[in-house]
């Protein structure tokens, strides 16, 4: 991920990245090479974050550590710089502390929009502008394993260059349910049942009729299995009374078992009948620069 964010930075306008830190060096200079231009290479992130002469106004933290991950963005909140995670067990683990240091040093601490719960936060709280009720925000599995080994992963993790640790977490469920407390602590949102329902689905459509949403409950977290042309996404089920809103949603096809409605993450390659929505908040958002 940190590779991929090196890249991305020297192609996007405005943005500079002024210091890469890693503990195998070779890893770090990899990124500098990657990004293409002079920049600080260091084993030692919390000196980096130190120095007053290395500018610092965004740590994207990108490890997969708590303790440490703690630690450096500690020294950046100290030095009023925002912090990004691309690392959901530092923020499940000690994201109430991070949020703590940040108010009261005027800076922000947020997860990324690129991973599960960070893509769920963001539709989840647009659901919820609208007048939505959430009823359920789910994740999606393509393949589970809870009895997965690391000797098995080792094959796999290979093939995608992750660890192999990193691999079974993906491959047994670790990550799912990280990811999925992370939203159940910060929407008040909590499993049905230890460890969540996980109903297997050939197509996430099938989430209105897998699951029993009653009326004035509170909302839940949960996954579905399978649903292969959808596999890796997010989705959310949200609740509307109101005819008129069930009207345009109906004309702009959003799959619905009302008074529940159906919406997907952008991580998901959706099919036309999922664009509309997006659509028409694209047209009202240039109305409102107007």
């Amino acid at each position: 991920m940190g590779l991929a964010i090196t890249f991305q930075l020297s192609i996007t306008p405005g943005m500079r990245l002024t210091f890469v830190a890693d503990r195998d060096i070779s890893c770090a200079q990899k990124a500098a090479e990657v990004y293409g231009k002079p920049v600080h290479v260091t084993t030692d992130c919390i000196a980096a974050l130190e120095d007053e002469k290395i500018r610092c106004d965004v740590l994207v933290e990108a490890t997969n550590s708590i303790v440490d991950a703690y630690d450096y963005c500690m020294a950046a909140i100290a030095r009023k710089a925002h912090c990004v995670l691309m690392n959901a067990e530092v923020d499940l683990a000690l994201g109430f502390l991070l949020r703590a240091a940040a108010e009261k040093n005027g800076v922000v601490v947020t997860s990324d929009a690129g991973d599960q719960h960070g893509v769920l936060s963001r539709l989840i709280e647009e659901i919820q502008m609208w007048g939505f009720g959430i009823v359920q925000a789910g994740n999606m599995k393509g393949f589970l394993d809870r009895h997965r080994t690391l000797s098995v992963s080792n094959e796999i993790a290979k093939s995608l260059r992750l660890s192999p640790t990193q691999c079974l977490a993906y491959t047994d469920g670790s990550k799912l349910n990280i990811e999925m407390a992370i939203i159940a602590n910060e929407y008040g949102l909590k499993p049905e049942v230890p460890g969540m329902h996980g109903p297997r689905a050939d197509k996430v459509e099938d989430v209105l009729e897998l699951f029993d949403f009653p009326s004035g409950a509170q909302g839940s977290v949960d996954y579905i299995l399978g649903a292969k042309q959808h596999g890796g996404g997010v989705y959310v089920v949200a609740h509307c009374e109101s005819e008129l809103q069930h009207w345009y949603l109906n004309y702009y096809k959003v799959t619905n078992r009302h008074p529940y409605y159906l919406f997907l993450g952008p991580i998901i390659s959706v099919t036309w009948k999922h664009r509309a929505p997006l659509r028409w908040r694209l047209f009202t958002e240039k109305q409102f620069a107007r």
